[in-house]
């Protein structure tokens, strides 16, 4: 017997991109953008700190807002998503996300970790309901390349 997906490939490929718009954001320091990725009743839980949650989309912006400015060059690649059905407007997500931090000089670290995340579709656009971070493999010294954070077309 086949069970007919209430999401169809156009919600999958959505919610896909909100993972990759939130990383994007992320590190371009767009906090009041990455604030609306999420439905108002939300939480977040940072990888950096999985033992508290963060509720509601005004607090999850005033977190965000405290964070003292990224002192290096950052980029979070997400990979592996994987979408499931949960009914019309409510699906589950996880990917892997992979943090890559340029210190200068050709040195960085790399941080992999997972985000879980329930969502919800909120007049016709997929929100977080809830985000939920953890770190699998702590900061690790890798080497840099310098093109790696080089904007596309400017080099």
């Amino acid at each position: 017997m086949t069970i007919q997906s209430p999401l169809t490939a156009d919600d999958i490929r959505q919610i896909q991109d909100l993972q990759r718009r939130f990383a994007r954001l992320n590190d371009a320091a767009r906090w009041h953008e990455v604030m609306a990725l999420f439905a108002e009743d939300a939480s977040f839980t940072r990888p950096s700190d999985a033992t508290h949650p963060i509720s509601g989309r005004d607090a999850i912006l005033q977190a965000f807002l405290a964070r003292p400015p990224a002192k290096a060059a950052r980029r979070h690649l997400v990979a592996d998503p994987v979408v499931e059905i949960l009914g019309a407007d409510t699906a589950r997500a996880h990917c892997v996300s992979i943090l890559l931090i340029d210190l200068g000089e050709g040195r960085g670290t790399i941080t992999v970790g997972r985000f879980l995340d329930e969502l919800v579709k909120i007049e016709g656009k997929w929100r977080f309901r809830s985000r939920v971070g953890s770190t699998s493999i702590p900061p690790t010294p890798c080497e840099m390349p310098e093109w790696f954070f080089t904007p596309a077309g400017t080099e």
